[in-house]
C-alpha cells in the first residue's frame, strides 16, 4: 500500500490561482502537477484540491487530487491528504498518516503515526487512530474510541471502545470481499464490530 510520501522536489512558477502563485510541482511522484504554497503553514497544495483559508497545512503536509481540507482542520508533519477526502472541523492528521479515497475525518478526531484512512471511511468526535492502524470499506470510528498498534477496522467502533491489534502480514481485503459470517457482532441493537477478534485484543471501559 505504497502511500505515495515524500518531499517536494522540483517547482516551477507558472501562474497565480485564487490569489495564490501558482507553479508547476512534483510532489515527490516525478509527476509535475500545478500547485501552490498554503498561506497558512507552507504547504503544497494541488490545484485541483481545496485547503480554506483557516485550515492549516504544515510544510511537509501535502494535499492533492481533488481532496478537501476545510473550517479549522490541522495537516502537518508529512501527512498526506489525496483522491477526494475531507478533513473538517478540528480534525488533526500529523505523522506519515495518509487519508485518501472518500474517506472523511471530522470534528475533534485525531490520525496520526503511519495510519492509513481509506475507502468510505469515516473518524469523527474525539476518536483517535494512531500506530500503524487501517481503517478502510465502510468504517466508521467515532465517539472517543482509539485504534492503535496494527489494527484493521473495517466496520464500527465507538464510545468506550479500544483496538489493539495486528494481522501479521496478511493485507487488508477489499470491502466486497467481507464476509460478515467471519466476524463478531455484539448484542443489544450495538453497531457490529467488523474486526477479526483473533487477531485483535479488544478492551471496554
Amino acid at each position: 500500500m505504497g502511500s505515495g510520501k515524500g518531499r517536494a522536489r522540483r517547482t516551477q512558477s507558472i501562474g497565480v490561482h485564487s490569489g495564490y502563485r501558482l507553479e508547476l510541482h512534483d510532489f515527490g511522484d516525478g509527476q509535475m502537477i500545478f500547485a501552490y504554497q498554503h498561506s497558512n503553514g507552507g504547504g503544497w497544495v494541488a490545484e485541483t484540491a481545496e485547503v480554506e483559508e483557516g485550515a492549516y497545512v504544515g510544510p511537509e503536509a501535502q494535499v492533492v487530487d481533488k481532496a478537501c481540507v476545510l473550517d479549522d482542520a490541522y495537516i502537518d508533519e508529512k501527512a498526506k491528504i489525496s483522491g477526494g477526502a475531507v478533513i473538517s472541523g478540528n480534525a488533526i492528521v500529523t505523522g506519515e498518516a495518509e487519508v485518501g479515497d472518500d474517506a472523511r475525518v471530522s470534528r475533534k478526531a485525531k490520525v496520526g503515526g503511519r495510519v492509513q484512512v481509506l475507502s468510505r471511511a469515516k473518524i469523527s468526535d474525539d476518536a483517535v487512530v494512531d500506530g500503524e492502524a487501517v481503517v478502510c470499506g465502510d468504517a466508521n470510528v467515532r465517539g472517543d474510541a482509539n485504534v492503535g498498534g496494527d489494527a484493521w477496522v473495517a466496520g464500527f467502533l465507538s464510545t468506550g471502545e479500544m483496538l489493539n491489534g495486528t494481522l501479521g502480514t496478511q493485507p487488508p481485503i477489499a470491502p466486497e470481499d467481507v464476509l460478515m459470517e467471519d466476524y463478531s457482532e455484539p448484542s443489544g441493537g450495538e453497531d457490529p464490530l467488523l474486526v477479526p477478534l483473533e487477531d485483535l485484543e479488544r478492551v471496554t471501559f
